[in-house]
């Protein structure tokens, strides 16, 4: 998961080519273990970290 908010907070990677480079097989996948994981969507934690 360290890996996955690095990629979506340093990088301009789609949601998409993240969840490629991680190993996912399909993006919705990928979109539902990180919000069971972190509670947040990827578009609500990509917002929340520019806001910092």
């Amino acid at each position: 998961m360290t890996e996955a908010k690095r990629n979506l907070i340093y990088t301009s990677m789609t949601v998409g080519q993240v969840a490629d480079s991680l190993g996912f097989v399909e993006q919705a996948y990928f979109s539902r273990f990180f919000k069971r994981t972190t509670d947040l969507t990827l578009k609500a934690f990509r917002l929340q970290r520019r806001e910092i």
